[in-house]
């Protein structure tokens, strides 16, 4: 019963800059970019992945939806800057199994790990958040005074 009303509570925090967001990704893209070379790909995996979590935690709940809503810009922006990053991810983790068949990384475990949280950061910041406001855009066309994310289709022509 407590776990009820707490999820029922009003958000106290603020809602997220969302340009700050999109910067960060921006960075991630650059420390992602930077592991399998790094002297520690460990620790700039571990690093990346933090900022990732970082990011998918500020744009959740009801505070990161009504940024996400009302910056339409930004949306598309943090859209782009994602699928940069998942791009970027999927080449790099090429590149890291290869120094992982070198042997150039002891903590291979660790490594991975860092790499799954990542991976999970990322999906949930691309499907969780950024998808939901679309969703929820799409849902609201007629109330939020925006245009349709999409056209509507017409059975026949006017």
């Amino acid at each position: 019963m407590r776990n009820h009303r707490r999820l029922r509570r009003r958000s106290t925090r603020d809602a997220p800059d969302l340009g700050s967001l999109e910067a960060r990704l921006a960075e991630v893209v650059a420390r992602f970019d930077a592991i399998p070379t790094a002297v520690d790909p460990v620790a700039a995996a571990s690093d990346a992945a933090a900022v990732l979590e970082a990011v998918d935690a500020a744009l959740s709940g009801i505070p990161g939806l009504v940024a996400l809503l009302g910056d339409r810009l930004a949306l598309a922006a943090l859209e782009h800057r994602a699928d940069d990053l998942a791009r970027t991810l999927a080449r790099v983790d090429g590149e890291v199994e290869a120094v992982l068949s070198a042997g150039l990384v002891a903590d291979v475990e660790s490594l991975n790990a860092a790499l799954v949280r990542s991976k999970d950061a990322l999906w949930s910041v691309r499907r969780d958040r950024l998808r939901s406001a679309r969703a929820v855009d799409d849902l609201a066309a007629g109330d939020s005074g925006w245009p349709r994310s999409r056209p509507t289709r017409r059975s026949r022509p006017p």
